[in-house]
């Protein structure tokens, strides 16, 4: 967590163990926001006869895992949303709403085969395609 309360952004360096900060060009500060959301979503290939293509079907209708970052806490949860006009809505493990944090929310939509771990206080996620 940041020193405000929000969750600074890391990204990945080129290698899977060297992470930086992700920083705003404009003022130099730390991208945060109040709620890291990653979610695991089934991908399918547009066209399964041109997988070398990569163009993947996102279907974010159904349900899923979920991990939801705020606070300086990690909340399991599964993400749900009945169809394409309704809003997507985060779970406990228990199926009680989770309510997100009011402000800046960033999504991470990954392959609902991807792979997370934790070490201490840091978490790590593996983009997997089908």
């Amino acid at each position: 967590a940041g020193t405000n309360g929000n969750v600074d952004i890391f990204i990945r360096n080129n290698n899977a163990t060297n992470y930086a900060a992700l920083l705003d060009d404009l003022t130099g500060q730390h991208v945060a926001t109040e709620n890291v959301i990653y979610l695991f979503v089934p991908h399918t290939f547009e066209d399964q006869f041109q997988e070398e293509d990569e163009v993947y079907h996102i279907n974010l209708v159904g349900s899923g895992k979920a991990f939801l970052f705020r606070d300086g806490i990690v909340l399991p949860a599964y993400w749900q949303r009945i169809s394409s006009d309704q809003p997507l809505r985060l779970t406990a493990p228990n199926g009680m709403p989770i309510s997100i944090k009011p402000g800046r929310s960033f999504y991470e939509v990954l392959g609902e085969n991807s792979t997370y771990r934790e070490e201490n206080t840091l978490w790590y996620f593996q983009f997997e395609t089908p």
